[in-house]
């Protein structure tokens, strides 16, 4: 773990948002996890989240610094593997709330309500059923199409294999901040084996069916992974729709039920938030205008003005401050 005002946290050198807002916090971690709500309970936030991403699966790290509640929607086809750094309060329908220190899976077809740690937080492993069909054919040579994992808090065993794998490659990325991509499939590797040995699968004649709120967010997640790969470009509501393989209707619907905005509100935010992120991190050379054209977002002036609304404060005093730690 790098170190920030004297404490070792996770992934420090690569994705990074700091932030006293509840949004900001909630759309950065939502874009490496699942979609959640974010609740502080009482006082003021003082949140730091940092993530990485390694092929199709994400890691990523979250404290608050300041109690709030952590709504999980059902993760749908997401796995995703929580690690509570210190103890953590979790509850889910029909469960009361318990305190962990174990890691556990969100429920798939449930949400989950998650308390973490004020000053130590939690790191999420999140990749999706299909990528853990694939790794295993891959492994194996058998079908995986039958697979289902099961999931929720409490009924897994944990023998700490992902916590293992985690901080393996938060320890190689603080020697190698910037790896190169055989490094970032190994990573990737590395983490799917361990889930493969920590989750327990089972084949059944299908997988189970999830809600409709949990079948939106597959839409979502697929429709999120194709944006975030043309950010740069111009996307027309038609290509999206088309790319995620439903109608313009159904994919307005799907990520008002998941995220409560439609598909042009959340691009936007993809892309003030990836131009914030190269902001805190700017290359000598780049300048505001040139970021904002690498986001889509090509009117420097709305640009200025959305990202003010957003962050509270200009994009050009973010890139200052990102060059002065350079």
């Amino acid at each position: 773990m790098r170190s920030i005002r004297g404490e070792s946290l996770p992934f420090l050198g690569q994705l990074r948002e700091e932030s006293a807002r509840a949004d900001v916090l909630r759309d950065f971690v939502a874009n490496l996890t699942v979609p959640h709500e974010l609740d502080p309970i009482h006082g003021v936030l003082d949140g730091l989240a940092t993530g990485v991403v390694v092929g199709d699966t994400t890691l990523a790290f979250v404290r608050y610094g300041a109690p709030a509640r952590m709504t999980a929607e059902p993760s749908g086809s997401a796995i995703c593997w929580v690690v509570p750094i210190g103890p953590m309060s979790v509850s889910s329908p029909g469960q009361h709330e318990t305190r962990y220190r174990d890691g556990f899976v969100l429920g798939r077809e449930s949400p989950t309500v998650l308390v973490p740690s004020t000053q130590e937080g939690a790191v999420f492993v999140t990749t999706t059923e299909e990528r853990l069909r694939e790794y295993r054919l891959e492994l194996t040579g058998e079908d995986s199409s039958r697979m289902r994992v099961q999931s929720g808090p409490g009924r897994l065993p944990n023998s700490g294999v992902v916590d293992a794998a985690w901080q393996y490659v938060d320890r190689v990325l603080a020697m190698w901040p910037r790896p190169s991509l055989p490094m970032l499939a190994t990573f990737e590797q590395l983490l799917l084996s361990a889930l493969m040995i920590e989750l327990p699968l089972a084949l059944a004649p299908e997988l189970r069916t999830v809600g409709t709120r949990a079948s939106s967010a597959i839409h979502v997640r697929r429709a999120v992974a194709w944006a975030r790969t043309r950010v740069a470009s111009r996307i027309t509501m038609d290509e999206w729709a088309a790319a995620t393989g439903i109608s313009v209707r159904h994919l307005q619907k799907v990520f008002q039920d998941v995220h409560g905005c439609t598909p042009v509100e959340y691009l936007l935010t993809m892309r003030l938030t990836r131009a914030r992120q190269l902001l805190q991190h700017p290359g000598e050379e780049s300048s505001v205008a040139q970021i904002a054209e690498q986001v889509g977002l090509r009117h420097l002036g709305r640009f200025a003005s959305a990202y003010k609304d957003r962050f509270d404060e200009l994009p050009s005093q973010t890139r200052r401050r990102g060059a002065a730690v350079r």
